[in-house]
């Protein structure tokens, strides 16, 4: 494998009953398939695509501990080029989706999908009964419900006199402090008009 080529997928036209699914949803799970030749179809037609860069978006990884849960995908990763594991999943959707689960034999990997802006959640990937569907499904749901999602926030604050200690070549102590202040008013009032926060810690450092 070498690439993928969807011909006409430019001129596709989306199902109009998808589409009022799509538009009546509060959000989207991407589930554990292959995101080359399962996933990239949808996403290719481009009023698709604009629904789900324009919802909140779950991705569910395909890949366990650098192997495929099934199909092609590990093989086709490895034709590619591309390093069998979360890591590629995750630079994958990173245009869709801010939150990604993981089995938790990948928990090696959570450092990355953090630094790519992913909200990671850790857990049972491997579904080998109904029970253990019910049980992610569950927990997908509950992810995905943010409006119902009691979040904390836990914000350190500087010394506003020690602030901002690399713009001293063009601003005194007086104004980096002040700028300092500003900043830190502005982050709380932002998590305060934040539907999803519920509390908010802040934590005084002392240098």
């Amino acid at each position: 494998v070498i690439g993928f080529d969807f011909e006409g997928i430019e001129n596709s036209k989306p199902n109009p009953v998808v589409t009022s699914w799509l538009d009546e949803c509060d959000g989207i799970i991407i589930c554990p398939s292959n995101p080359y030749v399962s996933v990239d179809t949808t996403l290719s037609v481009p009023q698709y695509r604009e629904v789900f860069q324009s919802k909140p978006v779950i991705a569910v990884s395909p890949i366990v501990g650098g192997l495929a849960i099934k199909g092609p995908a590990a093989k086709m990763m490895q034709e590619l080029g591309h390093e069998i594991s979360v890591k590629t999943i995750a630079e994958f959707y990173k245009k869709y989706a801010k939150r990604i689960f993981v089995d938790t034999s990948d928990n090696d990997s959570s450092s990355h999908l953090y630094s790519l802006g992913y909200e990671v959640y850790q857990t049972n990937l491997i579904m080998n009964n109904t029970q253990s569907k019910n049980k992610l499904a569950q927990e997908i749901i509950k992810v995905l419900d943010s409006n119902k999602m009691k979040v904390s926030a836990f914000v350190p604050i500087k010394k506003f006199s020690n602030s901002k200690e690399r713009l001293s070549n063009v601003l005194d102590s007086i104004d980096r402090s002040k700028l300092a202040e500003q900043m830190a008013k502005l982050t709380i009032k932002t998590l305060f008009n934040s539907n999803p926060f519920y509390f908010i810690f802040l934590c005084r450092k002392l240098f």
